[in-house]
């Protein structure tokens, strides 16, 4: 999907005509360019003014910026000295003005990175054959001699973005790091091996070829991630070894259930170090908008494949609330490096939002949703200081925050909880080496919880119509007959929507039915919930909004079509609606239409019980069909059946 809604298009339509411009008082934008000038005030949390690709967008109180590696306060992008860097803000127009949603800045270009072998490091400056010349920018020392320049784009020690292929960190010895940063740890000759401390980093050497990411300073790239493609560093994860992770991709895909529109899957991806028996979980991470305090959701996990790169992809259907970042395990114990790294666990950032996209030609697009994302409207902290909703809000109608919040409420440093491995899970490894004291605690044997996912809806209901809720459990270690599932109609509270659900459990979950009467477009919003039945209380939940229309399409089936060679062609057809056929008046049954020939040629079809069917004889063997109901819902066309001919036997041709 393309990155840039049409801003400049939708903006330029005022000098082509009026006539052209939506109707509405909420316009979405998306644009990406240099960023032109800065203001903001001068609270913590201050807002301001950006100007990007010459356009002027306010950015409202509590927005916080996103950078490749990092985030800060509005307030510090202005002094940031980011000027002209590519820089990426979402928002809505708002009657007229611009109002950002999110804002991520990156080193001058988005896309920006380079590749090449190491010529040579001296005094921890890395010079690439034919290149430039690369210094990490490691403001803390623990990877490479310490830099301390552009606060925004260094690298991330916790969650390391200097590493092999596999995620295991990899660093530039000198005299700071010499317990951590060992030859011993990388055997001459070797470029796939097992550490011989897991514990400790491998040093980076001539001849490594590197891919790496940074901001240019005079004559030097200031790096904030290098992976070193040609080191791939593996380890057994045990009790006492860990499993690094590496996230190639994090996208969260933002879905609107409008008609017109396409919608990006939310998908994670990254490899690991130790590949057997390994199961990768990922994890929202909700943080309490007074006190900071942070508290996992899990929303799915991955098996790696059993090979040589133990890449790991999870693909879902989004799963709301979003949030700023997410925690990608494993299911072996967080353990702490000498270095104290949290080696097992990796804190992921958003890397791209994807909003929906038109795929409607002659449709204009919705407003953004910025609803499910958490922090914009309930609030975050960031550095020990709160965060309260956007203000003003990029949305004509802000929702109420949950919580009102004091800085007494505050609590200092609170870490992001570690959540304890499944131990029937855990690999077997042999020889280890000295724990760290982490790793001495026992691990807690934490419950299994349900994943709820469902399917959700792309286009608007019909009125009358039948209407399917269907959701399932996405948690591999439980099956369907240890889970208690509930479908309910959140809002609004009338008309009271009666639903029928299955008497005996499945492994997917079907609640129907039939979309109340409406005068205008409504939105039921209902919810899916499913426990354990051994623990009602373990429980996990997803919202299914669904829109019903008087005016939407209805959904049509066909349902059965033959066409036999006797008596000179006889052809047997029948349709159903999900609309019943006292509101349905009529269905028409199309046969060989074309580009040339849209409307084709039309048979009317009669009632027979709950659908509606169309035989005749002396019928000539069909191109194509489908069938076309009076509210305008149309089947998938079906190609018809070739020539059959005559011979002592009669043809039957069926589809």
């Amino acid at each position: 999907m393309s990155r840039l809604a049409q801003l400049t298009s939708l903006l330029s339509l005022a000098t082509v005509g009026l006539a052209q411009i939506p109707a509405v008082n909420v316009i979405p934008f998306q644009v990406t360019g240099s960023l032109d000038s800065c203001s903001a005030g001068t609270e913590y949390n201050a807002g301001g003014i950006v100007s990007v690709n010459s356009f002027t967008i306010t950015v409202p109180k509590n927005l916080i910026v996103s950078y490749p590696t990092t985030y800060s306060p509005f307030s510090k992008l202005c002094s940031a000295g980011a000027g002209g860097f590519e820089t990426t803000v979402t928002g809505n127009i708002i009657k007229g003005t611009p109002i950002a949603g999110q804002i991520s800045v990156a080193a001058r270009f988005g896309l920006e990175g380079s590749q090449g072998y190491i010529e040579s490091i001296t005094d921890g400056v890395i010079q690439i054959t034919g290149g430039p010349k690369v210094r990490i920018n490691d403001p803390e020392g623990a990877f490479a001699p310490p830099v301390n320049k552009h606060a925004q784009f260094v690298i991330d020690t916790e969650n390391p973005s200097v590493t092999s292929f596999s995620g295991f960190p990899m660093c530039i010895p000198y005299a700071g790091n010499a317990n951590t940063c060992k030859d011993s740890n990388r055997p001459a000759g070797q470029s796939s091996y097992e550490a011989p401390d897991p514990l400790t980093m491998v040093p980076l050497k001539a001849g490594d070829f590197i891919e790496y990411s940074g901001l240019k300073d005079g004559d030097e790239i200031l790096a904030h991630t290098v992976n070193c493609v040609n080191v791939h560093v593996t380890t057994k994860a045990s009790n006492t070894v860990p499993n690094y992770i590496r996230v190639e991709e994090a996208i969260v895909g933002v879905v609107d259930p409008a008609g017109n529109l396409e919608n990006a899957p939310t998908r994670f991806v990254g490899y690991l170090s130790s590949c057997s028996g390994a199961l990768v979980t990922v994890s929202a991470i909700d943080v309490d908008p007074c006190t900071g305090a942070e508290t996992l959701r899990r929303i799915g996990s991955a098996t790696p494949k059993q090979e040589l790169r133990c890449k790991w992809e999870m693909r879902i259907t989004s799963i709301t609330p979003f949030t700023r970042d997410y925690m990608v395990t494993t299911n072996t114990p967080v353990t702490e490096t000498k270095n104290g790294i949290k080696a097992g666990q990796y804190v992921a950032p958003v890397t791209e939002w994807i909003f929906p996209e038109v795929n409607q030609p002659g449709t204009f697009p919705p407003p953004l949703i910025f609803n499910d994302v958490q922090s914009l409207h309930q609030g975050d902290v960031l550095d020990d200081q709160q965060f309260g909703q956007l203000n003003p809000y990029p949305a004509d109608n802000p929702p109420a925050a949950k919580k009102a919040c004091s800085p007494a409420d505050l609590i200092k440093n609170t870490p992001t909880p570690t959540p304890s491995p499944d131990p029937q899970n855990a690999p077997d490894a042999g020889a280890t080496p000295t724990p760290s004291a982490a790793a001495d605690q026992p691990a807690s044997t934490p419950q299994t919880l349900p994943i709820a996912s469902a399917i959700q809806f792309t286009t608007a209901q019909r009125s009358g119509g039948l209407v399917s809720l269907t959701g399932f459990n996405t948690e591999q270690k439980l099956t369907y007959d240890q889970l208690n599932f509930d479908w309910k109609q959140v809002t609004p509270a009338t008309p009271a929507i009666a639903l029928t659900t299955p008497s005996t459990p499945s492994a997917t979950y079907t609640a129907s039915f039939t979309a109340p009467k409406v005068t205008v477009e409504t939105t039921f919003n209902f919810t899916l919930t499913i426990s354990l039945r051994s623990n009602p209380s373990a429980k996990s939940t997803i919202a299914v909004p669904v829109k019903i229309s008087p005016t939407a399409l209805d959904q049509v089936t066909m349902d059965t079509y033959t066409w036999e060679s006797r008596k000179s062609g006889t052809i047997a057809v029948s349709c159903s609606s999900n609309v019943p056929n006292s509101d349905n008046k009529g269905m028409t049954l199309m046969t060989n239409f074309s580009a040339a020939n849209p409307r084709g040629t039309n048979y009317t079809m009669g009632i027979s019980g709950t659908k509606w069917a169309y035989t005749s004889n002396n019928f000539n063997q069909l191109t194509n069909l489908k069938c076309v109901s009076s509210l305008g819902g149309e089947s998938a066309a079906r190609t018809g059946a070739q020539t059959t001919s005559r011979k002592a036997r009669r043809g039957v041709a069926r589809a």
